[in-house]
């Protein structure tokens, strides 16, 4: 059976760029609104950063574009596809978000899946963000931390 790439969070595309030139198909979550609620704690970014005004960045011919708030999206794509996800780009910069798509996605990730966490430590407010979404959602015998940015916040965790 295929496996699934999804990203959320595309912005101006350029991870979602990036990554697919490395599968057949990507999946690419985002409202192109930008963020839905204010955040605080480090990065300080106000509800609608990020907002491109529905304009489409441009993208490469492989990536499908699942465009809307996920919470409005996400069930019905994973009750269309039954998907087996193998990665996942994580990088929608907002707690209940981010919980909300590992609280989805858990059951339908594969056994070595990647998770790439955008904002997960090492910025003021870390505990209440991505890591938080993390920590609730997952045990810690569930994955292993495989990788992560010392100078910055980005970390790679794989499903075991």
């Amino acid at each position: 059976q295929k496996m699934f790439y999804l990203e959320f969070g595309v912005w101006k595309g350029e991870s979602t760029n990036f990554f697919s030139k490395y599968v057949n198909k990507l999946y690419a979550f985002d409202s192109f609104e930008g963020i839905s609620e204010d955040i605080y704690g480090g990065f300080n970014q106000p509800k609608g950063t990020f907002n491109l005004n529905k304009k489409i960045p441009k993208i490469n011919k492989n990536v499908e574009l699942v465009i809307g708030l996920v919470e409005k999206t996400l069930d019905d794509f994973l009750i269309k596809h039954n998907p087996k996800i193998n990665f996942i780009n994580l990088d929608i910069n907002v707690f209940e978000s981010s919980k909300f798509i590992l609280k989805k996605t858990k059951p339908y990730l594969v056994k070595g899946a990647i998770i790439l966490i955008d904002e997960l430590h090492n910025h003021e407010g870390w505990k209440t963000g991505d890591y938080k979404a993390l920590t609730e959602t997952f045990n810690e015998n569930e994955y292993d931390l495989i990788s992560f940015n010392l100078k910055g916040p980005q970390a790679v965790i794989q499903i075991k």
